[in-house]
């Protein structure tokens, strides 16, 4: 499936076209607060940025909580998955594998995911992602495989 957001003259996908007018409003996305920093679309690179909020911690006393490992694997599935579909501009991914380290403590904070894509193919997708507090300081990593084959339908709405 392509997609019919803005293109340059090579046919790249508008990287902010796409986030603003789809990825943001998907309801999960819309719901965390997740914003887009940064893309390369032909490198196959993004930063999404996850706000802090208190309802993203792990313990009832905000105080001492930092952010649920929850939130961090979605974080590093969004940052990861974002480049490959802008990158391929393929639409019909699902996560079938993802791994996560998690590295750090965080605290209060905002968080950046960086992914960048490591293989795209006709069958299967790979990319990393790092996932860093605003200071830079490495919280987590993650690797997520992605079939990207026919089996996997997913038909974006009000696109």
């Amino acid at each position: 499936m392509s997609f019919d957001f803005p293109r340059d003259a090579e046919g790249a996908i508008d990287a902010r076209a796409f986030f603003d007018g789809f990825w943001r409003r998907m309801r999960l996305h819309d719901h965390i607060g997740l914003e887009l920093v940064e893309a390369d679309v032909k490198a196959g690179t993004a930063v999404l940025r996850l706000p802090y909020r208190p309802e993203h911690t792990n313990m009832p006393d905000e105080a001492g909580a930092g952010i649920h490992g929850g939130m961090i694997a979605t974080l590093i599935d969004a940052a990861a998955s974002f480049p490959v579909v802008v990158h391929t501009g393929n639409f019909n991914i699902a996560t079938v594998n993802m791994r996560v380290d998690y590295l750090s403590w965080t605290g209060h904070a905002t968080l950046l995911g960086h992914g960048r894509v490591v293989k795209a193919g006709r069958t299967v997708a790979v990319a990393d992602c790092d996932i860093r507090d605003e200071k830079g300081k490495l919280c987590a990593i993650g690797r997520v495989t992605f079939g990207t084959g026919t089996a996997y339908k997913a038909v974006p709405t009000g696109v």
